[in-house]
């Protein structure tokens, strides 16, 4: 068996890792598999329609999103261009039409209304069943008209005039109404989709709600809506041209943090923008004229590569200032990361604390690019010393705007973590700073193993789950909990297996190993976590080493300390006695305990830094340590029990 299929074996095999890949369609709620990325045309004359429309199915575009919102002449347009394309046939689409019916004003007036705008659909669209039919807006009258719209959808959905329906613009309110809305035919039919306006720094939209009921997100105005075209009315779903066109000052097409991330993927701005929404878990409805055919090829050529982790997540803290169209305009500090217009879901920043910045308990709000150039220094500053020699392969480049080097990525991921969640965001800086921030534990190699658990743990159900009030106590046991599930203890493997990445490719590690793994996916998702441990039981080496981990609870409680879950399960980090080493046999006599820190400094918990001794390399005296052998014999020295064997 090859090595790359092993790994990709081992890593299929553990549930802390989500699929890499990103599939080219979806399977909606009703079985119909749908394209995630859609051609959809603007108000355009009829001949850009048909021109735009053709380009896009040469380009490969198999989903064509005909809005209503276009005008008929344009959709007639679209359906002449499948027509008469030489290669793509109408079987091999997926056809979307609207129907705009926000203006009715009773539960019967909705529904006669929308009945008669899908009809209309099907006569310029047709005669095909089109494979999706949505509404564009839900009905200004509340629950009632939206209770006539979505009776008119599922009627002719139970009919098997269109294959499946759709919403837009549908908030948790409107969803709430469709959902309880009665008809004749059984329960209520979900929509698949729900198209939105999302894209990098406006990405306020409750995907989780969504997902619950099965619906598949869509975005639309993909590229943002900086500088729209002047004559489009606010509540438009229709996207402002490329930035190449004259109207688009400001676009993310021509955004530089964007343009930056692109050139190292050989990559525009716009496919940066759009990449970024797919790896959202959303699809995306783009367009572009019939002058702009490149567009459409960039447009397509969204698979097949992805964003790293650091870069998603410097995209979701990236918000911008955008002119809109009611004169509020804000202007975009130099030195600052631009805030934005709406605070991304899922994102917890105090009120106190504009988008773009970073919290901090007792201080100011940090702005973004600030936080990052601080912790980079504080990780220069404080490096092992036998890291020095290889500081340029750590560090790289500092000035690019694009991760670089391992610690680059480590301090865009701690400061992402610390903006998205609540447990995270009410760590003190000193102890960020030492025990969230720091690129590994000892002497463990180096490697982004950050990135990789960002990219694994963040998508996870059981993490979404957690409410951003969460104590740090209770993400630590649910880490701990999966971790469990993920990797097994197997002893004497330290040095040759211990730092994370090895011990999750072979699936096992000794009490160091995993006490690692643990620790570095508790200060992934913000957590302060160090390495705790003996390096000889009663200062003897012929009787054993042991490693575990503290976490820093709050300020009441301070560090606490368990073991990773593989090495020793069902133990709490309210009771030291259900540890099997936390007794009087192991702490009655010369063991000596110490904490692993990364500040190179006097840590200041009542006696100057010492140095941390490796079992494994007793002579490396470069990782500091934090002497904690009295408060051991203290809280171990009350528990019972007699000595055990040693992990």
């Amino acid at each position: 068996m090859t090595a790359p299929l092993l790994a990709s074996l081992l890593l299929s095999s553990l549930n802390i890792f989500a699929e890499v890949a990103t599939p080219q369609t979806v399977t909606l709620n009703n079985g119909l598999v749908m394209p995630k990325l859609a051609f959809a045309a603007n108000v355009w004359p009829a001949a850009t329609c048909r021109n735009a429309t053709h380009l896009a199915l040469d380009a490969g575009f198999r989903f064509v999103w005909s809005s209503a919102l276009v005008h008929l002449e344009c959709q007639r347009a679209q359906r002449e261009a499948i027509s008469e394309h030489p290669t793509v046939r109408r079987a091999d689409l997926f056809l979307a039409g609207t129907v705009d019916t926000q203006g009715c004003a009773t539960l019967d007036d909705c529904r006669s209304a929308t009945l008669a705008g899908a009809h209309a659909q099907f006569r310029i669209l047709g005669p095909e069943p089109l494979e999706m039919l949505m509404l564009d807006y839900p009905s200004s009258a509340g629950c009632a008209g939206i209770t006539g719209q979505w009776q008119a959808l599922t009627a002719l959905y139970r009919a098997g005039k269109v294959r499946s329906v759709a919403v837009s613009n549908f908030a948790a309110a409107q969803l709430s109404c469709l959902f309880s809305a009665e008809g004749e035919g059984g329960a209520v039919v979900p929509p698949v989709a729900n198209q939105m306006r999302f894209y990098v720094g406006h990405t306020g939209v409750d995907l989780g709600l969504n997902a619950r009921h099965g619906i598949v997100v869509q975005a639309y105005s993909p590229l943002g809506n900086g500088a729209l075209i002047p004559a489009a009315p606010a509540a438009t779903k229709l996207e402002p041209p490329r930035a190449s066109q004259p109207s688009t000052v400001g676009a993310l097409a021509s955004d530089p943090l964007l343009a930056a991330i692109g050139r190292a993927h050989g990559k525009s701005a716009a496919q940066v923008a759009l990449r970024y929404i797919l790896q959202k878990n959303v699809t995306v409805a783009t367009q572009s004229t019939s002058q702009a055919a490149v567009h459409l090829a960039e447009d397509a050529a969204l698979f097949g590569w992805s964003l790293g982790a650091a870069e998603m997540a410097r995209l979701d803290v990236y918000h911008r200032r955008v002119e809109r169209l009611d004169a509020l305009h804000e202007a975009t500090a130099r030195e600052e990361e631009p805030a934005g217009e709406e605070e991304p879901a899922g994102e917890v920043v105090p009120p106190s604390c504009p988008p773009g910045t970073v919290p901090w308990p007792g201080e100011a709000c940090e702005p973004l690019r600030r936080a990052e150039a601080s912790a980079r220094a504080f990780l220069r500053a404080n490096m092992f010393p036998f890291d020095a020699p290889n500081a340029a392969t750590l560090f790289d480049d500092f000035s690019a705007s694009t991760s670089s080097g391992v610690a680059q990525a480590t301090a865009s991921l701690a400061l992402s973590a610390r903006t998205r969640f609540g447990w995270a965001a009410s760590v003190p800086r000193r102890l960020f700073e030492g025990y969230v921030l720091p690129y590994a534990s000892v002497n463990e190699a180096r490697t982004d193993w950050r990135q990789l658990l960002w990219e694994a743990l963040t998508p996870q159900p059981w993490v979404e789950a957690l409410p951003n009030t969460s104590s740090v106590e209770s993400v630590a046991v649910a880490v701990n909990r999966n971790l469990r599930e993920a990797i097994r203890f197997k002893s004497d493997q330290t040095p040759l297996v211990y730092d994370p990445l090895s011990t999750i490719l072979f699936g096992y590690a000794s009490c160091t190993g995993v006490s690692i793994a643990y620790v570095d996916a508790l200060r992934t998702l913000g957590v302060p976590a160090r390495l705790a441990g003996t390096p000889a039981w009663h200062g003897k080496p012929e009787a054993g080493n042991h490693n575990w981990v503290e976490v820093w609870l709050n300020a009441t409680a301070g560090w606490r300390f368990i073991e990773a879950a593989p090495a020793g399960a069902g133990e709490t980090f309210s009771d030291p006695c259900d540890k099997w080493f936390c007794n009087k046999a192991h702490f009655g006599g010369g063991t000596r305990v110490f904490a692993a820190a990364f500040r190179r400094e006097e840590y200041g918990e009542g006696r100057a830094a010492t140095h941390y001794p490796m079992a494994w390399d007793l002579d490396n005296k470069g990782v500091v340590g934090v002497d904690r052998s009295e408060y051991y014999a203290s809280v171990c020295g009350a528990c019972g029990g007699v000595e055990g064997a040693a992990r």
